[in-house]
């Protein structure tokens, strides 16, 4: 006999984000059944704006909530 992996299924259709600020922390999470989303971010300055260099957060995908601490310090910072 031949076992494979179970296959993962992750619902396609689009979503929104809900963020919550608290303890000086910003908690972005979405539907359970979209695990395995990435969650991408850009850190750039204001007077640039948006641009492609994104990177995917880490273990976005291994999970549908994500806490980020809220440095008084960065500018901005784009979640897609």
């Amino acid at each position: 006999m031949i076992f494979g992996l179970p296959k993962m299924v992750v619902n396609t259709s689009r979503l929104n984000v809900t963020a919550t600020v608290g303890a000086g922390n910003l908690t972005l999470s979405w539907p359970a059944d979209h695990t395995g989303w990435r969650l991408l971010t850009q850190t750039n300055r204001l007077t640039r704006g948006l641009g492609t260099n994104r990177t995917t957060v880490a273990n976005s995908s291994s999970t549908n909530t994500v806490t980020f601490p809220l440095p008084a310090t960065q500018a901005a910072c784009f979640m897609s």
